[in-house]
């Protein structure tokens, strides 16, 4: 699958630039100063501006291969990476480390950083000419139900990095299997009803032992997409289907228990502060209390008080509960402003620590709405079988989500990540969800 060929590139990428990182700042130190440039690998300063810049580059999606819409997007995400990694290294040094020794001089951090963006950006620029020019000509073939093509072609449709699509009925692989079976296509099964073309099966089970792709929809959703088609599993693949470790082994849970202690903590102990500068700008800007509770739905199905600042008018929910919508006109200037930074999200803190909540997990919804999407949405209760969170898969992947048609795509990425949790996937997560906040993109 073309997932593995971008973790390659990935992978790739992140050994070039701690290449590029430990080469370069040594060469500019020796032009420089005339000295050695090795004389940086004995000083931290230098291994904490290397790790920083790579976190940074991780953070603002610089490792996010063939999603970029535009040439310059690659250039732009090394630059704002390693301007954020840059103040935060200069922050430390002027605070930490100015007469300590560690650090390098201003000039060669400067010059060091400039040929790092450049070249950084001019191999992702390549990269991403090449994985265009890879994908453009390739060939996928869909084989679906009638009731699911409507919904897969959208999907192509806004991720527009397939190539030539076409959706094709399972007859016309048994009438032209020389123009179908060969390595040079790409087949999707998106159909249960395979058996109702005799020797289809045999045909397809020859082709993919003989290295064609022939992919279920659910196992190219998820390696392509990082989803799982919510329209298209039922119990027999619930049955079948491997991973769900975090339900069934409860020792993940205990030790993610133990990371969310830690890092509730942690995220107080630094928090704090703008927890009581948010409370204040709240209670200034409308009468009402700055901290509200709200019963939401959570692990196991059972319900508990969600911890937030008011982003919204007192009388918000006068006419009864309802979603949230984009422009909402009930939400303050100030209750804007939190949102999108998530500082409204801060007195979750509270419920990481009393066990309500997780740090990464699904969005806990409310009961009402929790009423309604599970006669809608089949399987939506799968969502409750690990612990809410303040942040997630799908929040990271997907704008809010204001309607019964947005929870079930949203489900599609809680799906996924309760089948393939890790500590490293809620790590990936945490990070990312740093950089929504620093673009202030949170909704």
């Amino acid at each position: 699958m073309r997932s593995k060929r971008f973790l390659k590139i990935k992978l790739g990428l992140l050994l070039t630039d701690s290449i590029l990182l430990i080469g370069i700042f040594p060469a500019v130190y020796s032009f420089r100063l005339d000295s050695p440039g090795t004389l940086l690998f004995s000083a931290v300063g230098f291994w904490f501006a290397v790790a920083m810049a790579l976190m940074s580059l991780y953070v603002f999606g610089a490792y996010q291969v063939g999603r970029d819409q535009n040439r310059w997007q690659p250039f732009l995400k090394v630059l704002s990476a390693v301007l954020a990694s840059a103040v935060l290294v200069l922050a430390v040094h002027y605070i930490f480390a100015k007469d300590r020794g560690g650090f390098f001089g201003r000039g060669i951090f400067l010059g060091g950083t400039v040929v790092f963006v450049v070249f950084a950006s001019a191999i992702r620029m390549g990269v991403a000419s090449y994985l265009k020019k890879l994908f453009e000509n390739k060939e996928w073939f869909f084989v679906l139900n009638e009731k699911f093509r409507d919904l897969v072609e959208s999907e192509i449709k806004k991720r527009k990095v397939l190539g030539k699509v076409q959706f094709i009925e399972p007859s016309k692989i048994l009438q032209n299997p020389e123009v179908y079976l060969n390595k040079e296509k790409n087949i999707v099964i998106g159909t249960r009803n395979l058996s109702h073309f005799p020797g289809l099966s045999d045909k397809l089970v020859q082709a993919r032992f003989s290295g064609q792709l022939i992919a279920d929809l659910v196992f190219f959703y998820e390696q392509t997409w990082r989803k799982i088609p919510y329209f298209y599993i039922d119990e027999e693949w619930l049955v079948s289907s491997e991973g769900f470790g975090i339900v069934v082994d409860k020792a993940s849970l205990r030790v993610k228990r133990l990371g969310d202690l830690f890092g509730a903590l942690m995220l107080l102990l630094l928090a704090w502060p703008f927890m009581v500068l948010t409370a204040l700008a709240v209670r200034l800007e409308s009468k009402g209390a700055s901290l509200y509770k709200q019963v939401r739905t959570g692990l196991s199905g059972d319900t508990f008080e969600i911890y937030k600042f008011r982003s919204m008018r007192v009388d918000a929910e006068k006419d009864g509960a309802q979603w949230a919508q984009k422009n909402d006109t009930r939400i303050t200037r100030v209750g804007s402003f939190i949102r999108k930074t998530r500082l409204d999200e801060l007195p979750q803190i509270f419920n990481i620590l009393k066990g309500d909540m997780s740090f990464v997990g699904p969005r806990p919804e409310r009961p009402e709405f929790n009423q309604i999407l599970e006669k809608e949405i089949p399987f939506y209760n799968l969502r409750h079988l690990v612990p809410p969170g303040l942040t997630g898969w799908a929040q990271i992947n997907y704008p809010y989500g204001a309607s019964v048609d947005d929870a079930k795509e949203k489900l599609s990425y809680e799906l996924y990540y309760i089948k393939n949790h890790s500590l490293l996937m809620d790590l990936k997560i945490i990070l990312q969800t740093i950089r929504i906040v620093i673009l202030g993109k949170g909704t």
